[in-house]
């Protein structure tokens, strides 16, 4: 019993340019419905240094076919294969004895890396099917899947992956009659240089010692060296936050009297710059006027006290610092009679 035949149907002479990207390249068949029909889809349409694309090939139409064949064309100075599979698809195979079709499922034969190099052919290859067996292929979806990797040197432009066969009788009907074929557009990815890394060298700040009243701010300024250094975040600490406070910003405030260290931090390297903050006080004074004991009643000297740091000071200026004991006279003695 003979494999039975579908209508006759030849495609009019085909032509592709290899490795270009095509549709519609052959002449309409008399049937379109004749017509099998392929796609490469990327999972993603940017891809940097190292990054991996996966690009997968798509049957989209399918009238039900014996055998194909298909290639992948790729940059291979931008991109790498570093793994590929085959799909495993669903068939029908003529049993002459039963005069009917059986399902089977075959694997689709793929390019192997070279067993010297380790590398993928380029371009990559697909094949499915055999028309001596009767093959009625006739499913749609993915069939082949290829992982490719970006190099290092990749640059930044559209790269494309192109799918293309190079023989017009890569696809058969079961009874050998060659059908079109069509590709849809390319899958187009665009490479992205990695910037390299300039590295963090040192830091400044100014100003580098600053002199506050208490209540009073000063923003620093950090200068992260060299000047086309990547990362350029800088952090603030304080030493005595009771003295100064610093915040993620750089504004120092002044919160009460004596010194503080304030050290500004690169995030990249860990350099470090300091500033010393002085904090001063401006005293509230009020002066204690002198007062001349008696003989029942101490007497003071004329000396100030601060309102503010409740200290008592020798001078209005607060420059020279005393206490009540110290300038407090006491009562005189009462003279004999």
């Amino acid at each position: 019993m003979k494999i039975p035949k579908k209508a006759a149907k030849r495609a009019a002479a085909m032509g592709i340019a290899l490795g270009m990207a095509v549709t519609n390249v052959l002449t309409l068949p008399v049937f379109a419905e004749d017509v099998l029909t392929f796609e490469a889809v990327a999972n993603k349409t940017a891809a940097a240094a190292g990054e991996e694309v996966t690009v997968k090939v798509n049957i989209t139409k399918n009238p039900g076919v014996a055998v194909w064949r298909i290639r992948l064309g790729y940059d291979s100075d931008a991109f790498e294969i570093v793994r590929a599979r085959g799909a495993t698809v669903k068939a029908e195979i003529y049993n002459e004895e039963w005069e009917e079709y059986e399902e089977v499922s075959e694997s689709v034969e793929i390019s192997t890396p070279d067993e010297t190099t380790g590398e993928y052919e380029n371009p990559f290859g697909a094949i499915w099917g055999h028309v001596k067996y009767g093959y009625n292929f006739t499913n749609t979806g993915t069939v082949v899947t290829v992982v490719f990797k970006a190099k290092e040197d990749i640059e930044n432009k559209n790269y494309q992956f192109n799918l293309f066969y190079d023989d017009v009788t890569d696809f058969m009907l079961h009874d050998e009659t060659v059908i079109p074929v069509a590709f849809a557009e390319p899958a187009n990815v665009t490479g992205q240089e990695t910037e390299s890394t300039v590295a963090v060298t040192g830091v400044t700040v100014s100003p580098a010692t600053v002199s506050l009243e208490k209540g009073k701010t000063q923003q620093l300024t950090p200068t992260v060296l060299p000047n086309n250094a990547t990362d350029k975040t800088v952090s603030y600490s304080s030493d005595k936050p009771g003295v100064a406070t610093v915040s993620s910003t750089g504004l120092v405030t002044a919160v009460g009297e004596g010194t503080a260290t304030i050290t500004v931090k690169t995030t990249d390297g860990q350099k470090t710059a300091t500033c010393v903050v002085t904090v001063t006080h401006k005293h509230s004074m009020e002066k204690i006027a002198a007062k001349a004991p008696t003989c029942t009643t101490a007497g003071n000297n004329e000396y100030y006290h601060c309102t503010d740091c409740n200290k008592y000071f020798k001078d209005s200026e607060g420059k020279t610092e005393t206490t009540v004991a110290a300038e407090t006279l006491a009562a005189t003695a009462h003279a004999n009679m």
